[in-house]
């Protein structure tokens, strides 16, 4: 049971970003200039990557740049 628990936990806090991720460059800008926003192109996501492992947890889940990252 507790493993369930775990499992759904770390399933939804992986979801649940402020960020709006798009695999779709033109439809990014296209998103982006309609709001009036920046886009920020992330060239790494590998789940075995060191660099890209810290870059995630200090970086993309840092309640700064999700602030920022609603902002901007």
């Amino acid at each position: 049971m507790k493993n369930l628990v775990l499992a759904l936990f770390i399933f939804c806090t992986y979801t649940i970003t402020a960020q709006e991720w798009s695999s779709s460059f033109n439809s990014a800008v296209e998103k982006a200039q309609k709001e009036n926003k920046l886009v920020l192109l992330v060239f790494s996501g590998s789940d075995w990557c060191a660099p890209c492992i810290k870059l995630d947890a200090e970086i993309w889940q840092s309640s700064e740049f999700k602030e920022y990252a609603k902002k901007a």
